[in-house]
């Protein structure tokens, strides 16, 4: 297991953060806060088309997990060789005083203890009996939602309330690129260990847009953040609450990482002049919001539509507008293929 635990942290942590650099606008530095978001975008979103294709094409789950990982190789491979490069050409950074990041040296001590908290002390819910025996049922039969993880019996029917949300396959790819992990297992003890530190650092990137050069305040914020999660159990909707205890179910991850993921891409694509992020990068996080949970069709769009609006009257330019369209355009396109293959078997 200590293995597997270690190729999850390769997969879902080294993986994406070198992807990600492929996708950042070269500036003077790379940040890896910044490489892992876009890396984490793009994974889903490749995820995401990759599920649905083979599903279609009824291939097995061991298939989708070699193309999957082969694809996020070659990309990783990539942005090693423009990290290489950018760490050669690096201008001299400003030095801050070692207290400057006593606060943040602090955040990371919370969140870790957090994380190990919730991994080692496991929520268990009714969502349970789908999102992770599904992931265990394709496991076992090599398949991409053609069994009923309830009976063990080929669907008659197409599971419409979650077919266009892969997010259960992604487990089964990841438990078989993990060296054959259990996926409850992963899900309930390794997902921890990985997302929550990623929501936090989601977090320390918007306190980096808010507060530029000040290390101390942007400690301060996260550690703020992590407080709030920590003592959010004054109920079991509450956003830290998804977080901590919900994370291998697709609405866990949206609330808890995915809207403030959109929120900190769409100000650093829509509204700011010249960033060293993509506006495609957007348009990846969109189609992994959908991955995630089928509320993505909506708060995603939603999310994004709000920012397109305020970076219209920020930039006062027409292209936000048609950025920000063409961003939700992967939203729009499942919500409609949801609504007719609700009609065609309901």
């Amino acid at each position: 297991m200590i293995i597997q635990f270690i190729l999850m942290f390769i997969w879902m942590g080294i993986v994406p953060a070198l992807a990600g650099v492929c996708f950042l606008r070269k500036k003077d530095t790379i940040s890896i806060v910044q490489a892992l978001i876009c890396g984490y975008a793009y994974m889903f979103a490749l995820a995401e088309v990759l599920c649905l294709l083979m599903m279609c094409l009824k291939t097995s789950l061991n298939l989708l997990a070699i193309v999957f990982g082969a694809a996020m190789a070659v990309t990783a491979l990539t942005g090693t060789v423009k990290l290489i490069v950018s760490l050669k050409n690096r201008p001299q950074r400003v030095k801050h005083e070692a207290k400057d990041y006593l606060f943040l040296i602090a955040a990371v001590v919370v969140v870790a203890l957090i994380s190990v908290y919730v991994s080692l002390n496991t929520h268990y819910d009714a969502d349970d009996a789908f999102y992770v025996a599904m992931a265990v049922t394709e496991r076992y039969t090599d398949s991409i939602y053609r069994v009923n993880p309830y009976t063990g019996l080929e669907y008659r029917v197409i599971p419409i309330r979650y077919v266009l949300s892969q997010y259960p396959t992604l487990l089964a790819v990841f438990s078989v690129l993990c060296g054959g992990i259990n996926p409850a297992v992963l899900a309930h003890m390794g997902y921890p260990l990985i997302l929550i530190p990623l929501a936090f650092i989601v977090w320390y990137a918007v306190s980096g847009y808010l507060f530029p050069d000040e290390p101390r305040a942007q400690g301060l914020f996260v550690l703020l953040c992590a407080a709030l999660v920590w003592f959010s159990g004054y109920s079991i909707y509450s956003d830290g609450m998804f977080l901590l205890g919900r994370l291998w179910q697709g609405k866990g991850t949206v609330a808890g990482i995915w809207l403030p993921m959109l929120l900190y891409l769409g100000i650093k694509t829509l509204t700011e002049k010249d960033s060293e992020i993509p506006a495609y990068v957007l348009f990846f996080a969109v189609i992994g919001i959908c991955m995630l949970s089928t509320m993505g069709f909506i708060l995603g769009p939603l999310t994004v539509g709000c920012l397109t609006l305020y970076g219209i009257f920020s930039k006062k330019s027409a292209r936000v507008l048609l950025t920000g369209l063409l961003c939700i355009t992967p939203a729009i396109a499942l919500a409609a293929a949801y609504l007719i293959i609700l009609k065609t078997y309901f």
